[in-house]
Formats: C-alpha cells, sequence, structure tokens
C-alpha cells in the first residue's frame, strides 16, 4: 500500500505546500510517455487516496495514489516528482 512508508506520506505532504503555479504532469508505462499534461492549480489537497490539484474549488486533476507503490523526488530538476509501481511512473513537475 502507498502510504506504508513514513517516507512515502512525507514527500505527498510536501507536495501539497505547493500552490498558485503551474504544473506538468507526465504518464509513462514500460518507459513509454503515454501522455502530458500541464495546467495552473491553485492548491493540492489529499483525501480519500486522492491527490488533487484544484482550482477555483473544482479538481483539475484527480490522481489515485493507491495506484502507485512509491515516490520520491528526483534530483534531475527542481521540484520533480515521480511515483511509480511495477510498470507505471507518473512525473509530476512544477516549472519555474
Amino acid at each position: 500500500m502507498f502510504f506504508a512508508s513514513g517516507k512515502n506520506k512525507e514527500i505527498v505532504q510536501r507536495l501539497t505546500e505547493y500552490g498558485n503555479q503551474q504544473v506538468v504532469v507526465n504518464w509513462y508505462e514500460d518507459e513509454q510517455l503515454l501522455a502530458r499534461d500541464g495546467f495552473s492549480f491553485s492548491h493540492i489537497q489529499i483525501e480519500d487516496g486522492f491527490l488533487f490539484f484544484m482550482k477555483d474549488q473544482l479538481a483539475k486533476q484527480k490522481i489515485p495514489l493507491t495506484n502507485y507503490k512509491t515516490i520520491e523526488i528526483l534530483p534531475d530538476f527542481r521540484d520533480f516528482y515521480q511515483l511509480t509501481n511495477e510498470t507505471k511512473a507518473l512525473q509530476i513537475y512544477f516549472p519555474h
């Protein structure tokens, strides 16, 4: 389960500190880019196992955290996160 690790929970909590900016979300399967989405959001909230990017009280993007086993901060770029399971990866990047 995703939240079993204290480190995962700590990194997800750190995500909720971002707000009023843009984000780029990339979905991969077997290291192949399936989709990319970029948008502005006002805040991030965690609720019922989902990560929500919110804007004007509406969810711009809903990500089920239970689909992933781990989350890490990637050193490639500043503010770059990756959620993974066996074959899938979701990258979250906050451009500056």
